[in-house]
C-alpha cells in the first residue's frame, strides 16, 4: 500500500519525468491528480475516475478548463461514514480518549481502577440513547446517521439543511424531523452532527 504523498510522487514521475503524456484515462486513488502532474496538461487525457466518493475542488477545476471528464462514487461510503459518526459518538459520550490516555499514563498502578473515574468523569457527558440529535445537512450520509440514531438508539432526531425544505420521507424513513432554524437546532441538541459540504456559507459555521 501506498500513502497520498507516495502516490503523487508515483504519478509525478511517469507523467513529468518521464514524459510519458498518452495517457486517455487515469484512476485517481485519493490524489491530488492537479497538483501531481503540476497543472500540466495532458494533451490526450479523456476521465480521471476517483474510487472515492469525493474528489478535490483543483482536480474539479483542472478537468473544467482542460474538457476532461472527472467521475467518482458518491453513495460509495454513506453507510461507513454514518458507522463511524456513531462510534464517535459512543466515543464521546463513554470518554473512551480520555479513559484510555489515562490507562496509558498510570499502567498497572494500585491508584489506576479507583483514579479512573474520577479523572474522566464529566458532568456535561450523557447516554446517547434517547438523547435529541440535531442534524446539520440531511442528505445521503446524514440519512443514514438518521437511521441508526432514530431506530437504533431511540434518539429524537431534528435536522436543518439550510434550504428551509421539509421532506415527508424524512419523518418517516429516517425518523427525522424539521428543525424551524439552525439556532433552534443548536438549542434544542443534546449532540450536533456537522455532515453538511463545507462551502462559502458552511465555513467556521
Amino acid at each position: 500500500a501506498i500513502d497520498n504523498n507516495q502516490g503523487m510522487e508515483i504519478l509525478k514521475k511517469h507523467v513529468i519525468e518521464e514524459k510519458n503524456n498518452d495517457y486517455d484515462a487515469v484512476l485517481n486513488v485519493w490524489l491530488k491528480f492537479k497538483e501531481s502532474v503540476n497543472g500540466q496538461k495532458l494533451p490526450k487525457l479523456k476521465v480521471i475516475s476517483c474510487a472515492s466518493s469525493g474528489y478535490s475542488a483543483g482536480d474539479y477545476s483542472y478537468c473544467k478548463v482542460n474538457n476532461i471528464h472527472l467521475t467518482n462514487v458518491p453513495s460509495a461510503l454513506n453507510k461507513t461514514v454514518a458507522d463511524l459518526a456513531i462510534g464517535l459518538m459512543i466515543a464521546t459520550c463513554r470518554q473512551f480518549y480520555n479513559r484510555t490516555k489515562h490507562q496509558i499514563k498510570v499502567g498497572d498502578s494500585k491508584e489506576a481502577p479507583k483514579d479512573l473515574f474520577r479523572y474522566c468523569s464529566n458532568p456535561d457527558t450523557k447516554d446517547l440513547y434517547e438523547s435529541t440529535v440535531g442534524i446539520v445537512g440531511l442528505g445521503l450520509v446524514g440519512k443514514q446517521i438518521s437511521k441508526r440514531l432514530k431506530f437504533g438508539f431511540d434518539c429524537n432526531v431534528i435536522y436543518n439543511n439550510g434550504n428551509g425544505k421539509k421532506r415527508k420521507d424524512y419523518d418517516t424513513e429516517y425518523g427525522a424531523v424539521m428543525s424551524e432554524s439552525f439556532e433552534s437546532l443548536i438549542k434544542e441538541s443534546d449532540f450536533v452532527v456537522a455532515i453538511c459540504p463545507l462551502t462559502g456559507s458552511t465555513t467556521n459555521l
